[in-house]
Order: structure tokens, then C-alpha cells, then sequence
């Protein structure tokens, strides 16, 4: 079988073109309407959207997924104001250092608390457990250690030092003390006797902690936020590993993997003057005695996207300065390799940080406007574990039960958090704003276990008593009354999690609004030209990925501007108007017209879907006309929902007759004549003596801008003059003066 073709016209082509488009422009135009009269939807699914809320007592993973906090109990309420460090006694009770007044207090696992000890000094920054039990104790300032055993105190070493931030003990039995303002450690033996080990770049030796891989000393800095590797004994074997780029690192975790965590606080710092803090550029001393550094003057400071000054070359490590977060705290991660990977960063000040054995996770306490607790896993999936209420989360102990004691400042009060039993979950959303009233319909969670709903709604943006009642969701369904807000409440079962909340709700419809409406000059009207669709926008990566691939629908091809063409004939009128919906509805349209003065209204035109209309009005009587143009969006509502505004055109004239030309005489060599208008008024006048060529011709006044006028113009003796008027309308009528 042998097919021919035949090439297409490019008419055919375009009527193709043209069909096709006029086609999918109806179907979008359905589909449009049928999205418009179903609810709109609010999906909480992120772990940016549920933090908005307010997690009573409910943790939230990295990827949203809400679940009941951990148990929770208030163990004991201490008359000091900070507590900075809780360790285990001997008999099973737990120590805590307070201030000010130096005391060491006794706390009972029922919450009964006692003063074990005091020192001398203001301050007990820095403890630690000795091989037998015992508890150490540095004090500030003055910057002496103590052994207590059973309640007795004795001096133990004086490194003549302000501030004592550190002790540690090491697997061979020595004690390190970490001092400032000179950046020195200590090694002291268990008689007391103790020698300087080595020093770092820093003021401060803020932190302890022993590499249980390498086996060597790591210590973090302040107010030079660098972490340390001593390599042994000696200035020269002080090697900074990481420089984080801020003020202070106040807390390590060494693992026997070799793998290390540390937390860095406080504004981003320049580089240090010298090594081992004998400059401490900035420093000043608060009413407690410690250490404020002053924030250091460069752009960064207060442009956190400048880039900072370069520094001098460091004795060995990595920096990780150019990574480093803006966010008031953070953890980084260093691999054997001692290559700095950031994990998670924080928008409250973190000030602990420490292992949870059994979890196998890290435990970071956050303080500011109220204390929580975050739990991160070693590749940085970090979750809200936690809120013990307001204060600053300064301590914190996990026993090998698998309970975790916790110590906030501001005030201080001790806490049980329990890692094997989880309470019921309560999670209140922030008020969801629909943008005006609307009526809320379902409310669904998607998860697992029991989850029970509560709602109310409100009209003002802050929940309140000026808010509906709580009202339990019945059958996925809002019970409460219509209203601009509102907030949902989930109550989860110890088994329960929730990771996707959707509600729906139904806006109150807005009408429209006609903004402007005008009836164009006689003598025209105007056609619609449907333009060929145009081809889809291209995307670059980012925007695919930020719409997961979407594509946009058929409608988006036919998005470009309609135009008209323009076509003369007497007698056409056209009225445009520009019309707008808050809603986003489809509108149609009806056009009204009346006979001024005080003319009835009479349709003119029903169900527009263009903001254009033309119409031929030369059977129309003479006379000054309005038309009203109303706007609706029933067409997007249900049945009664719709709303519709209008608004009247000036008034314009009708004028159907042409101008009436009167000769009035012929003396010699002249001819006077009058052209009368009553309607629209005169154009133009032009005269002929050979009917072939026309002149204009000026009146006696020398202006036309009357509804009558009155000419003279020359005719040589025996010819004639051909008159031909024109009104405003596009009329003309002529004679002839013989």
C-alpha cells in the first residue's frame, strides 16, 4: 500500500494552531473552576514547620517526626543561682557544684539535698572524680585545687593561676588542670606535687578531655576557641587541631573509635596575638569575677556573610573557619583523619555536651528563654529531645541505668530524664492563618498509635481568652466556629508518632472589585486574537529541585497577553473595564445600560468572560447613555456563596443624525451658510468649488467648538460650492450652494 502526503497550507497549519489552544483554554478553564470551590489545604510535615509550635512534651526528630518526650520529673530546687557540674558520690547520691558561696551540694535520687562541702573560693568551675572516688575540686578565683573525701576538705595544689576551668584524670593517674588567664596546664600527681605540662593558644583552658585512640590530652580554648592536641610535655608539644573560629570551645567528647566531638560557642574571633593568652586582647571581668571578652571589631561581627581577615599560620590543624556557622553554637565532628565536619548548629546558647553510652548518642543542653535538650546521632541527625522549662541547661550526668540527671542555672533545679520511658506527647501548633474567615473543616494526622485532637479557633493572631474553647476533633472534623485562626493541640500516646498534620478549611469568598470602567469613541470595534500557546519556561537544577520535578500544567502554555484587532464601522461602541478577585475566582460578567437622566436599567450583555465588550448602537436614539459593568464569581462558588460588585461608566453620547447644513445666502462672490449639531457636536467642515478637492473651512468666530456654527467662504461667480459636514459621531451630510 503506498500513502502519499501532500504538504499542509500554512493557513490549515494555524487553524490547527488556533483549535487546538482555543481547546485546552476551555479544559484549564473547567479545571480551574473545579479547584476553586474545594478547600484549601495547611500541611505542618517539616521539622521548620512543627517548630513553630510549642513541643510540652514532645521531641522532634531532624526529619519531623513528633513523638512523646522522654519522662520528665523535677528532682530538687537549690537556693543558688548557677550550678556547674553534677558528678556521682561514692553512695550513689550525686555532687553539684554551686555558686556563689563555693558549695558542694548532696542531692539524693528522691530529691533531698544537703551541703557536702565549701571552699574558699566564690567559685567551683571545675571537678572531677578521683581513681578512688574521691571528688576534686578547683576553685575560682584564687585558683587552688581541693580533695574532699566524706565531706573534709584539704588543699591539694596551687598553681598560683585566677581561674581553674578544668580537672581531669588520666589513665596513668595523673591529675590536669586547665587554668587561665595564661593558657596553662598542670600536671599534678596524687600526693599534690605538680608541675607546669604545657601551654596553648589561648586565655583560657576552658575544657579536658583525654583521646582514648590517640592517647594523648586534648584541651578547647577560650577566648580563642581552638582545640588542642598536646603531643607531651612542653610548649612545643601544644598543636592546635582545629580552630573553630569562635570564642570557646567549652566542651569535648573523645570516643575509643578515635572519633571527636566538641562544642564552639560565642561570637566569631580574630586570629590570637600570641601563643599561650600573655596578650589577652579584649579581656574584662564581669561583677562574678569572670572573664567577658569583649566582641572583637570587624565585619564579620556584624555582617556575618564578610569574609574575615586572614590570620597568621597555625602551628598544625585544620581550620574551620570558613565553614564555620553563624548560628550561636555548634558541633563539629574530627575523624581520625582530624578533618572537621560540622554536625548541627543551634540557635540558643549550648553550654553542655556529653555521651549517652546505651543511646550512642550526644546529649546537648540549650539555654535561653527556656531549657531544652537535643540528642544527635554520630552522623548528625539531630532531634528536640526534651524541655525542662525556663533557665540555662548548665550539667548533666547519664548513669549507667540509663537515666540522665540534669542541672539548669536561672534557676536551679535538678531533673530525672528518663531514656527507657516516654510520657504522653503535647504538641500545640502555632495559629495556622487562613488570611481571612473561613470555616475549618478536617484536620488529619498521619502516623502511628493513638493520637487524639483538639482545636479552637480565634479571630485575633495570639490564642488567648478572646479565642473559641478546646473542642476535641470529631470524625477528622473542626467543631469549632468559623474564624481567621486556628490552633490544633495533638496529645500522643506513649507508642504514638505523627509526622504530617493536614488542615483544611474553606475561606470565607471576598468579592470582587471593578476598578475602572470606559466606553472608547465611536466608530470602533474589537476582535479577540487568540495567540499559539508558548512553549514551557526552562528551569535550571535548583528550581527542579525546589518544585521536587513538578511540571507545570496544560494552562501555563496559554499565559501570554490577549490582544484585539481593531475594525471601523459606524455606529460600533466597546466599553473595557478592569475588574480583580482577592480570591483568585474566575469572573463573568454583565453589562447594564440606561438613558440619562434617570433612565431604568435594561441588559446589555450577560455571562462575559472578557473584560471587553462591543456592540453596534446606530439604532440606537440620539442622547447621552451609562453602562454598569457587574462582576461575579458565582462561577467559582458554591450555590448563594458567590459575590459580584459594579460600577458605572461616564456618560457618553449616542448620535445617530448627521449634521444639518442651512445655506443662507449668496451675494456676489460669497456664500454664508450655518452647520448645526445638537448631539455630539461638529468635527469638521470642508468646502469644494469642483466637488473633487475639499478644504477645510473655518467659521466666523475662527473656532469650531459650538453645536452651531456659521461659515462664509468664496465662489467665483458661476460655480458652486459643495459643503460637507462631519459630527463627532462619524456622521456627514453635504449640499451644495449654486
Amino acid at each position: 500500500m503506498h500513502t502519499s502526503f501532500h504538504p499542509c497550507p500554512i493557513a490549515t497549519v494555524w487553524r490547527i494552531i488556533l483549535g487546538l489552544a482555543w481547546f485546552f483554554s476551555g479544559s484549564c478553564l473547567v479545571w480551574q473552576r473545579a479547584q476553586a470551590v474545594k478547600p484549601q489545604r495547611i500541611v505542618i510535615e517539616s521539622r521548620e514547620d512543627f517548630e513553630k509550635g510549642d513541643l510540652i512534651s514532645a521531641s522532634l526528630s531532624e526529619e519531623g517526626v513528633l513523638r512523646p518526650a522522654p519522662l520528665v520529673e523535677k528532682v530538687a530546687e537549690l537556693p543558688v543561682d548557677e550550678v556547674w557540674w553534677v558528678l556521682p558520690s561514692p553512695e550513689g547520691d550525686l555532687l553539684l557544684g554551686a555558686s556563689p558561696g563555693g558549695r558542694i551540694f548532696r542531692v539524693t535520687k528522691d530529691g533531698q539535698s544537703t551541703v557536702y562541702a565549701t571552699i574558699p573560693e566564690r567559685y567551683p568551675y571545675a571537678a572531677a572524680l578521683g581513681p578512688s572516688g574521691e571528688l576534686y575540686v578547683g576553685g575560682s578565683p584564687g585558683g587552688k585545687v581541693y580533695r574532699i573525701v566524706k565531706g573534709k576538705r584539704e588543699e591539694l595544689f596551687d598553681p598560683k593561676e585566677t581561674y581553674i576551668w578544668s580537672l581531669l584524670w588520666s589513665p596513668q593517674g595523673d591529675l590536669f588542670v586547665g587554668t587561665g588567664i595564661r593558657g596553662r596546664v598542670y600536671r599534678v600527681n596524687r600526693r599534690g606535687s605538680g608541675s607546669l605540662y604545657s601551654q596553648m593558644e589561648a586565655t583560657h583552658v576552658r575544657c579536658l578531655s583525654w583521646d582514648p585512640w590517640a592517647k594523648r590530652l586534648l584541651a578547647g580554648g577560650s577566648d580563642r576557641g581552638v582545640l588542642v592536641q598536646f603531643q607531651g610535655p612542653g610548649p612545643e608539644g601544644s598543636i592546635v587541631i582545629a580552630d573553630s573560629g569562635r570564642q570557646e570551645i567549652p566542651r569535648i567528647v573523645s570516643l575509643p573509635s578515635g572519633d571527636i566531638f566538641f562544642l564552639a560557642t560565642g561570637l566569631p574571633t580574630p586570629p590570637a596575638s600570641s601563643v599561650g593568652g600573655s596578650e589577652t586582647r579584649g579581656e574584662a571581668r564581669g561583677d562574678a569575677g569572670i572573664p567577658v571578652v569583649l566582641a572583637p571589631d570587624f565585619s564579620e561581627a556584624t555582617n556575618p556573610g564578610a569574609p574575615s581577615p586572614p590570620g597568621p599560620p597555625r602551628a598544625g590543624g585544620i581550620s574551620v573557619e570558613a565553614a564555620r556557622p553563624v548560628s550561636a553554637s555548634a558541633i563539629w565532628r574530627l575523624d581520625r583523619s582530624l578533618y572537621p565536619l560540622l554536625l548541627q548548629e543551634f540557635k540558643g546558647t549550648a553550654s553542655t555536651l556529653d555521651w549517652l553510652e546505651k543511646e550512642k548518642r550526644l546529649l546537648v543542653g540549650i539555654g535561653g528563654q527556656e531549657a531544652l535538650l537535643y540528642r544527635c546521632t554520630l552522623r548528625g541527625e539531630g532531634e528536640l529531645w526534651a524541655k525542662l522549662g525556663t533557665g540555662m541547661v548548665s550539667a548533666a550526668y547519664a548513669d549507667p541505668g540509663g537515666t540522665v540527671w540534669v542541672v539548669t542555672s536561672h534557676p536551679c533545679r535538678m531533673y530525672r530524664v528518663s531514656t527507657l520511658r516516654r510520657g504522653v506527647g503535647i504538641y500545640e501548633s502555632s495559629p495556622l492563618d487562613s488570611g481571612l474567615f473561613a470555616r475549618w473543616g478536617s484536620v488529619r494526622v498521619t502516623g502511628k498509635g493513638k493520637v487524639h485532637i483538639e482545636t479552637r479557633t480565634g479571630n485575633v493572631p495570639r490564642p488567648g481568652t478572646s479565642w473559641y474553647g478546646w473542642q476535641p476533633v470529631r470524625g477528622d472534623l473542626c467543631q469549632n466556629p468559623p474564624a481567621r485562626y486556628l490552633q490544633f493541640r495533638l496529645r500522643l500516646e506513649e507508642d504514638g508518632f505523627v509526622n504530617r498534620v493536614e488542615v483544611a478549611y474553606l475561606p470565607q469568598n471576598v468579592p470582587p472589585q471593578v476598578t475602572e470602567v470606559d466606553v472608547l469613541p465611536s466608530g470602533f470595534g474589537y476582535t479577540e486574537m487568540v495567540s499559539p500557546p508558548g512553549p514551557p519556561a526552562p528551569k535550571t537544577i535548583e528550581q527542579l529541585l525546589s518544585e521536587k520535578g513538578r511540571v507545570e500544567g496544560t494552562e501555563s502554555l496559554f499565559r501570554l497577553p490577549t490582544r484585539y484587532q481593531p475594525r471601523e464601522g459606524r455606529g460600533l461602541r466597546t466599553v473595557v473595564w478592569k475588574a480583580v478577585d482577592p480570591d483568585g475566582d474566575v469572573l463573568r460578567y454583565r453589562i447594564d445600560y440606561r438613558r440619562e437622566p434617570g433612565g431604568a436599567w435594561q441588559l446589555l450583555a450577560k455571562d462575559l468572560k472578557e473584560p471587553i465588550f462591543t456592540w453596534d448602537t446606530s439604532g440606537w436614539p440620539d442622547g447621552q447613555y451609562r453602562v454598569r459593568v457587574e462582576a461575579s464569581d458565582q462561577a467559582d462558588n458554591a450555590p448563594g456563596e458567590g459575590r459580584s460588585d459594579s460600577l458605572e461608566s461616564s456618560p457618553f453620547v449616542v448620535d445617530n443624525t448627521p449634521p444639518a447644513v442651512r445655506v443662507l445666502f449668496r451675494a456676489g462672490d460669497r456664500v454664508r451658510f450655518e452647520v448645526t449639531d445638537l448631539s455630539s457636536g461638529i468635527k469638521s467642515v470642508l468646502v469644494s468649488t469642483d466637488g473633487r478637492e475639499f478644504l477645510p473651512a473655518l467659521p466666523k468666530d475662527g473656532m469650531v467648538d459650538s453645536q452651531r456654527e456659521e461659515f462664509e467662504v468664496p465662489c467665483p461667480a458661476g460655480s458652486s460650492v459643495f459643503i460637507r459636514a462631519e459630527d463627532q459621531a462619524g456622521n456627514v451630510s453635504s449640499a451644495v450652494a449654486q
